[in-house]
């Protein structure tokens, strides 16, 4: 009986914590990743427009 408990418990608990850790993965990405493409578009943007007008 009290291992049925455990599973009871155990197994949302799990899914819940994966979730979570997905969320927080996702976050991490939108955090580091899009500044850091945004940051390149703008080097590459700047540096295009100081190309063409140095040219």
């Amino acid at each position: 009986m009290k291992r049925k408990f455990m599973w009871v418990i155990g197994i949302p608990a799990l899914v819940i914590f994966i979730w979570r850790f997905f969320q927080l993965v996702r976050l991490g990405c939108y955090i580091i990743v899009y500044p850091l493409i945004s940051a390149a578009l703008a080097a590459a943007i700047s540096g295009l427009i100081l190309w063409i007008l140095w040219r």
